[in-house]
């Protein structure tokens, strides 16, 4: 199984796109981004108690707040690219907004019923009411609390812990992208992919350029990215193993398969950054965008606004995506 996989779905599917936030910035001037994190799978995300915890608890908070780099801040969009939705969901009530999804499997490309989705506030404890359990068709709505910032735990059988980066809505949503998550069976496939040791009980972070318009002049931008991690107060992350790098990093080829020779995104526009050490409790993705006329396509911000933040936890795997218009 190639790794295209995790970054397009069916040809009839539009291009998947995680949380998102974009550090992105046109000249290398870091802008604040986020990172996506949908992990794989969600039992440690709590259910829908408001008093149950997410993996990422009190000990992941200090949330920086996305400002955005020289071409704008994050984009919009949590696993699955928000931005490319349309703004017809569901009405919610006591001022919260909807917010509606469609979960695919990665391996079978089949819905995924039953999988629950909670919405947590900064603080880690999951939002009262704000939950959600997806149909047969894979979809959910949430009703988000308007303007407060939080992000989805995602809990389903057969998948490791899954989450968005953290997001403040400010508009209704319906997501016409789906998100793929990767089953704990899949994760095999993913581990022969990479030249590094993938450790079992770290995070992977996988991030994706796209457009919200296929037919954009943005497309073109898509290749030249270069992605980083940063702690989630926007410092450096703790050196790893034996004083060597927090994490590892390989680009995607215009095939989705991890190529180490590459040091920017391809026409693919992925990247996945694995072993990250999950004591971090959240970080912060930093993509930069190469390309000369990089201020020209800035990442989208409504109407979700990702604030640079994701958590992380023990063997999750983090969807971040950039989406640009």
């Amino acid at each position: 199984m190639g790794l295209a996989a995790c970054f397009q779905a069916q040809s009839d599917q539009p291009v998947p796109q995680p949380p998102v936030t974009s550090r992105g910035s046109s000249g290398g001037s870091r802008g604040r981004g986020g990172t996506g994190s949908g992990t794989a799978g969600g039992a440690s995300a709590g259910g829908a108690s408001s008093s149950g915890s997410g993996p990422g608890g009190s000990s992941s908070g200090g949330a920086s707040s996305g400002s955005g780099g020289s071409s704008g801040s994050g984009s919009t969009g949590t696993s699955g690219g928000s931005s490319g939705g349309s703004t017809g969901a569901q009405a919610c009530g006591g001022g919260s907004l909807a917010f509606a999804t469609r979960f695919l499997d990665l391996g079978t490309n089949q819905a995924i019923t039953g999988l629950t989705v909670t919405a947590y506030g900064i603080d880690g404890l999951a939002v009262p009411g704000a939950v959600g359990t997806t149909d047969q068709s894979g979809q959910a709505t949430i009703c988000n609390p308007a303007g407060q910032e939080v992000y989805f735990g995602l809990e389903g059988q057969g998948y490791p812990p899954s989450y968005t980066e953290d997001f403040v809505q400010t508009g209704p949503l319906t997501q016409t992208s789906s998100v793929l998550l990767i089953s704990t069976s899949d994760l095999p496939a993913v581990q022969v992919l990479l030249q590094e040791p993938l450790v079992a009980t770290d995070s992977i972070v996988v991030a994706v350029v796209d457009v919200e318009d296929a037919s954009s002049p943005c497309k073109a931008q898509i290749p030249g990215w270069t992605f980083s991690l940063l702690a989630a107060d926007g410092g450096a992350l703790p050196p790893g193993p034996d004083g060597g790098s927090p994490f590892a990093t390989v680009y995607m080829n215009a095939t989705g398969i991890p190529d180490p020779a590459l040091r920017a995104t391809s026409t693919q526009g992925a990247a996945l950054l694995y072993n990250v050490d999950p004591a971090n409790g959240a970080v912060e993705l930093v993509g930069v965008n190469g390309n000369a006329d990089a201020g020209a396509c800035p990442p989208l911000v409504a109407p979700v606004r990702v604030t640079g933040r994701s958590v992380v936890s023990s063997g999750s795997i983090t969807f971040d995506a950039i989406e640009l218009p």
